[in-house]
């Protein structure tokens, strides 16, 4: 089912949850080592963030956690 059309069924939920947090888990682990780029300088309170710190964030419209 295309994005869109789930959307207007209110069909948006992640079937399997659990799993979806398990891979995000494994996502998140494989990409920690990536020490490329460099902290956002335009916004001076992001310019002051240890470039060590990192999270991923996922909010899902109906409240999944």
């Amino acid at each position: 089912m295309s994005l869109l059309l789930r959307v207007a069924v209110n069909d948006f939920c992640i079937p399997d949850f659990p799993a979806f947090k398990e891979r995000i888990k494994q996502l998140y682990e494989q990409c920690s080592d990536c020490t490329e780029g460099q902290v956002a300088n335009y916004i001076p309170q992001l310019a002051k963030v240890d470039p060590d710190l990192w999270a991923v964030s996922i909010c899902t419209v109906d409240g999944q956690r």
